[in-house]
């Protein structure tokens, strides 16, 4: 299929994850480097995606359970230029200010904000790690060397900020986990340079490995 992968977003924040549903999109997306969650069935087709637009788009082939991106991996993908996003059944494709907004608007309530996540996200990427979600260790990213689906995470990521620092429990349980896991902890630190609603706001990101830790 030409052209660039579509992601779509829900028009309410249904499980914050961004939807590609085509299949030859998400093996290019696999190619890249981009795993999201979720299979690439060709035999489940997404019932919220059915008598929409997209069914004329895809049609002739094959479908595909929906690749589940986090908003992270969505805006990287499309500030690379690699993905376009757009409203689910709306086939106008959405600026970057404007995903930014509805992506930040998601992490209204979150301890740590879609800005600062991104920051870490993007600069975990550019390091070459295959970058996935943390929730099953607890954390915000889980980093890969290689296909996730061929080896285990190397680090449990958590995400602190100078006025939203990491808890010395926070650090000691994830450290816990993490290395009853066979991984070690990895602390990020983000400070941003200007404002939150920036789009992409530059930051200055470092990390630290917590390679055991024991609270006396």
């Amino acid at each position: 299929m030409a052209g660039k992968p579509v992601g779509f977003i829900p028009r309410t924040p249904c499980g914050f994850v961004v939807l590609v549903p085509v299949r030859d999109h998400i093996e290019l997306l696999f190619r890249l480097g981009c795993y999201g969650s979720s299979s690439i069935d060709p035999k489940i087709t997404p019932t919220f995606l059915r008598k929409s637009h997209v069914d004329s788009q895809v049609e002739g082939n094959e479908w595909a359970e929906p690749l589940k991106l986090t908003a992270c991996e969505a805006f990287y993908l499309l500030e690379n230029d690699v993905m376009e996003l757009s409203w689910i059944n709306d086939k106008s494709h959405l600026s970057k200010e404007v995903c930014w907004n509805v992506f930040f608007s998601w992490y209204n309530n979150k301890y740590i904000s879609f800005a600062v996540l991104f920051a870490a996200y993007s600069c975990l990427k550019k390091q070459n790690w295959i970058v996935k979600q943390g929730a099953a260790l607890g954390s915000h990213f889980a980093l890969y060397k290689d296909d996730p689906n061929k080896c285990h995470s190397t680090y449990s990521v958590l995400v602190t900020t100078k006025d939203k620092p990491a808890r010395w429990l926070t650090i000691s349980r994830l450290s816990r986990v993490a290395n009853q896991a066979a991984k070690e902890l990895l602390l990020v630190r983000v400070d941003l340079i200007g404002t939150e609603t920036e789009v992409a706001c530059p930051a200055n990101v470092t990390a630290v490995i917590i390679r055991r830790f024991t609270l006396n």
